[in-house]
């Protein structure tokens, strides 16, 4: 069963000018400063995917990830992640798809949180969110959300849509 869960925040796609200019450039810079999320007192670096981040995209979900924690995520069963669906993920324009990566504070080269956004033509962008299982329950996702909400407001978006299944804690 599926529940649609409506979330604050908005969509990065439209006039964002100079200012979208300056957060990619500070989202994809060196991992240890820049942008990030403080949890549990940790700071993690985040940074925005792009389609060479496929390897370790895929590695965060097959193997940081159960497959309870992909079955909420994906809402279908996934004992085995397809490598071209991790490279459809990871393949995000920047504007219309956005994927911001929270990082290991120790090993930057590992994702610990993944939030999603796509614009959609009928309707408010989706969101998808995941964190791998070590890492949950520590804000790091919310605080990620609270990013993409940060980014998505100063593009002029009011609210995003996600599908969260009726047994997501």
């Amino acid at each position: 069963a599926r529940s649609a869960a409506g979330f604050s925040g908005t969509r990065i796609s439209g006039a964002l000018g100079s200012l979208r200019h300056r957060l990619a450039t500070a989202l994809n810079g060196p991992a240890t400063e820049g942008p990030g999320v403080m949890a549990d007192g940790i700071f993690y670096p985040v940074r925005t995917l792009a389609a060479e981040d496929t390897a370790v995209l895929h590695e965060f979900l097959q193997v940081g990830m159960s497959e309870d924690s992909r079955l909420q995520r994906f809402m279908s069963p996934m004992p085995k992640v397809p490598a071209a669906a991790a490279a459809w993920l990871a393949a995000r324009d920047g504007q219309r798809r956005v994927a911001l990566a929270a990082l290991h504070p120790e090993d930057s080269s590992m994702l610990v949180s993944v939030v999603e956004y796509a614009a959609s033509v009928d309707g408010p962008p989706e969101v998808a969110l995941a964190t791998a299982d070590a890492f949950q329950g520590r804000g790091i996702g919310t605080n990620l959300l609270r990013m993409l909400a940060t980014m998505s407001l100063a593009a002029g978006e009011s609210a995003w849509r996600g599908d969260v299944l009726a047994d997501n804690d």
